[in-house]
Parts: C-alpha cells; sequence; structure tokens
C-alpha cells in the first residue's frame, strides 16, 4: 500500500482558515451561560464569533518516503515537506508543518480549518506535541544528529532532509503505531539511512507529555453587562498587540477613561449604552502562535490532519455578544 502524503509535483497550495473560534465555543470561556434576566428568552451569554478568521496558504513539495510496517502490514509512505505560508498582505513568516495522516491527499483550493484536540480523534497527541518541541525543526539538524550519535555523516542539507523525514516517521509511530522498516528505512544510501534511524530512535526513547498550546482569546466575567463588574481579557503568551472595542457601550479602566489596548491578564470594565439591546465586546491579538497547532481538511475520504512544527505569526479576533434584553 502507498500513501499519498505528498503528491510528486512540485508545489501544492491550499487555503487553510485558522479560525480562533473553536477556544471558546469549546467551552474554554470562563464565563458562564445564563439568562440576562428571568423576563428574558433563553438565551446564553456571551455568544462567540469570530468574525474574521485568519487564512494561511499550504505548499508542499515531496522530499521523500518511507518503509514500514502499520498493523503488520508493510508498506511506503510518501515524506512530504509542508509550508504554511500567510495569505498575501497578512504578515508574518512561513513555517514548517507535519501530517498526522499517513494516506491523505492534498488538493489546491482546499480549505483546512484550525481544530482544538479535544474535537479530533488522534492518539498520543501529547507526544507528537512533545516532537515538535523536540523534533526538527525545533531543534537543529545537527543537534539531533549530535545526539543521536549520527552527526557528521551527512551534508547540512541531507542532515536537515534526514531529521525532517525521522520526524515525520515518529509522528506517524505515535499516531498510527508505525514502525519504521530497520533495513531500509529509505530509498537512500546505508549512511543516509543510519542518520534517520538514529534521530528516529534517539526521539521516541526519550519522548515525554506535553500538554496543547494554547492561541485564543478568553474573556472572563459576568453574565450580564453592568458597569461596577470587572471583565478579565487573556490571550496567548505572545500576543503583542490586544485591542477592545465595545459595540453598544465603552470598554473603560478601574479609573473610569475609556480605552482601546488591554493586556494580557488585566482588567477593564463595560459602561452599557442605556438603550443598548445588546453589547459586542470585540476583541483582536496578533503575534505568535505556538507550535502544536491542528489544521483539519473535512476531505471526501473523511478528514485529514496537519500539525505546526514551528511558530507561527497570526491574528486572532474574537466577538462576545450580550444580550441586553
Amino acid at each position: 500500500m502507498k500513501g499519498t502524503v505528498a503528491m510528486k509535483t512540485s508545489w501544492t497550495r491550499a487555503a487553510i482558515a485558522t479560525a480562533a473560534v473553536a477556544a471558546v465555543t469549546a467551552g474554554l470561556v470562563g464565563a458562564a451561560a445564563a439568562q440576562p434576566n428571568p423576563d428574558a428568552a433563553a438565551q446564553d451569554n456571551p455568544v462567540f464569533e469570530n468574525p474574521n478568521p485568519s487564512r494561511q496558504s499550504l505548499f508542499m513539495e515531496a522530499l521523500s518516503s518511507v518503509n514500514g510496517t502499520v498493523d503488520g502490514e508493510k508498506g511506503q509512505w510518501d515524506v512530504a515537506n509542508s509550508v504554511l505560508s500567510p495569505e498575501e498582505g497578512s504578515g508574518g513568516d512561513e513555517a514548517m508543518g507535519y501530517s498526522i495522516d499517513m494516506d491523505t491527499e492534498y488538493f489546491p483550493d482546499m480549505v483546512y480549518e484550525e481544530r482544538y484536540w479535544k474535537d479530533v480523534s488522534v492518539d498520543n497527541l501529547e507526544y507528537i506535541q512533545w516532537l515538535m518541541l523536540n523534533g526538527y525543526p525545533s531543534v537543529e539538524a545537527d543537534t539531533l544528529a549530535e545526539e543521536a550519535g549520527v552527526n557528521g555523516a551527512l551534508d547540512d542539507e541531507q542532515e536537515k532532509d534526514a531529521a525532517a523525514i525521522a520526524t515525520q516517521s515518529a509522528v506517524w509511530n505515535y499516531a498510527h503505531e508505525f514502525d519504521l522498516d530497520r533495513s531500509e528505512p529509505t530509498p537512500h544510501d546505508e549512511t543516509y539511512n543510519d542518520v534517520v534511524l538514529g534521530i528516529y530512535d534517539h526521539m521516541l526513547e526519550n519522548a515525554g507529555k506535553e500538554h496543547q498550546p494554547w492561541h485564543g482569546i478568553e474573556i472572563t466575567g459576568p453574565d450580564i453587562v453592568k458597569p461596577e463588574d470587572p471583565f478579565r481579557l487573556d490571550t496567548f503568551p505572545d500576543a503583542t498587540t490586544v485591542t477592545v472595542d465595545v459595540v453598544g457601550g465603552e470598554a473603560v479602566n478601574g479609573d473610569g477613561d475609556e480605552i482601546a489596548r488591554v493586556d494580557s491578564g488585566e482588567e477593564f470594565y463595560v459602561n452599557p449604552d442605556e438603550d443598548a439591546d445588546e453589547v459586542v465586546i470585540e476583541t483582536y491579538a496578533e503575534g505568535v502562535m505556538p507550535v502544536g497547532k491542528l489544521y483539519e481538511l473535512d476531505g471526501e475520504d473523511g478528514p485529514e490532519l496537519m500539525i505546526l512544527a514551528q511558530p507561527i505569526e497570526e491574528r486572532v479576533f474574537a466577538n462576545y455578544r450580550y444580550d441586553m434584553s
């Protein structure tokens, strides 16, 4: 059996929508759901919305193939060099990713959406996250080769490719119990294969568990917007810009001064307009997202997953809508 993780053409392009919506709709927001008053119609407060999910492009280039065994059946699977790139005009750098699935086909113009770990069925994501933090490219290829005792055998570019192949194979080991073939793991020569096997074994022997990275915006506070009740905003650790705007009122600090920016971990207040039927707290953050984010394509043959292997600059939007009726 032969997988189709990477097509043998040059580059394949796909759009990735990295919606932050799951962070809150999945129950990660601390504000409890409740009716605004006993006489109002049933309404959960707040209602979360993502008004502008960010989009990224996925470029893939065939790197090599690997031989191995899954469920006792031998096979060969293609390994791709996968790069995530922000859409034109949005800023940010390219970042590398790995495929969770082994038999995956990618097509141009397909949309991938961000998924939280609890929303997907993948074994050993905690160990896969460890690989993202301790495999290539989070750790330089020459460092991995040195730690594995196989350094100096390949030139720099070959060593990077071998480290990527080893990391992808280790991901499949945890996700699908894939066993890399010991005699001929790749079509390359013995020296190259020794480096791949060395780094692969080193990672599996040392792997531990890591938690899901957080990459959303969270507002905690009251269920009903009142001037005297504070809200708290928290966002991902490397956010560099966080703004707050209120439709149907104004955001103020503890001194009552109107504000447009809030640092993560800070409290703020909302003064609702007297005639407001609803209040919408609109938040925006930008900064570097951590490794370990999942992206899913709802393909014809089932979901296909990628995982982010490098930090990437991104923008996150989150609106919280409160019924005031």
